[in-house]
């Protein structure tokens, strides 16, 4: 495989783990939630979870860097 699609799988491996564990969180709530809860409800292994991220602390963050960009982009726009 080459580098192009070993970068597409993992970002799309990043937004599936991404969308699962907003999903998880809203559910369960971020303590009640598990790396194990989030890979199952991504349908990937939790090793491809810290092949993206390094630990469920990080994807936290990586998520509210993501609002907060919307929202900065959102008030540019208004």
């Amino acid at each position: 495989m080459s580098l192009r699609g070993k970068q597409a799988n993992g970002l799309v491996t990043q937004q599936r783990v991404l969308r699962a564990a907003v999903a998880q969180f809203l559910e369960k709530g971020y303590t009640g939630t598990t790396t194990a809860d989030i890979t199952g409800a991504a349908g990937i292994a939790q090793s491809s979870f810290f092949h993206v991220f390094p630990s469920k602390e990080a994807l936290l963050l990586e998520l509210v860097e993501n609002i907060l960009e919307v929202h900065v982009i959102l008030a540019d726009h208004a």
